[in-house]
């Protein structure tokens, strides 16, 4: 999953997830080991507007959030930094 920049998450970046329908509920973003990756203004008022949940946390963490609410059903989508 290339980035327009590597530590910052932009809208641009969430393309093929804004294209999605049904829209997700929620977004889970892995912000990497060390929670190094920003989320921008933009993107936190975008996902607002949408009615789209974001959660952020380093990746260690989002993907057990990612599969809690996988598991109970919720329309979830994760987009996962692996590194820093």
């Amino acid at each position: 999953w290339w980035r327009k920049e590597g530590h910052s998450l932009h809208m641009e970046d969430l393309k093929e997830v804004m294209e999605r329908e049904p829209k997700p509920e929620v977004l889970v973003v892995g912000t990497g080991y060390y929670g190094l990756v920003k989320i921008l203004p933009e993107v936190e008022n975008s996902l607002k507007k949408l009615g789209i949940e974001l959660v952020a946390q380093p990746t260690k963490e989002a993907y057990k959030t990612f599969n809690t609410l996988l598991g109970s059903g919720k329309r979830v989508v994760g987009a996962f930094h692996l590194t820093c």
